[in-house]
């Protein structure tokens, strides 16, 4: 007699206390103004936070959320707090 298992698919709502990727609105218009105060090109930036400057394209036109950690890296690459680009939470 064989075994079988029973494998079901279950759709899991994340939240950030169950493992999900908590994120943060961007004020894109912002992000992009202390770039270029601080005279980066997004290359720059993506070489200083480690952040693809792809991504930090779409977040500067609003394209995309980003999670917590990614605010922090391209805070710290400016030396600004990340509050000064940053919103409201979102749970994606």
């Amino acid at each position: 007699m064989q075994d079988f298992a029973i494998v079901t698919r279950k759709k899991i709502n994340k939240t950030p206390a169950a493992g999900g990727r908590l994120n943060v609105r961007v004020d894109g218009a912002r992000l992009r103004e202390l770039r270029k105060r601080k005279a980066m090109e997004r290359r720059e930036l993506e070489r200083a936070s480690g952040v693809h400057w792809t991504t930090i394209a779409r977040l500067e036109l609003g394209q995309a959320a980003m999670r917590i950690s990614t605010a922090r890296k391209l805070a710290d690459a400016l030396g600004v707090d990340p509050s000064e680009f940053v919103g409201e939470e979102v749970v994606a």
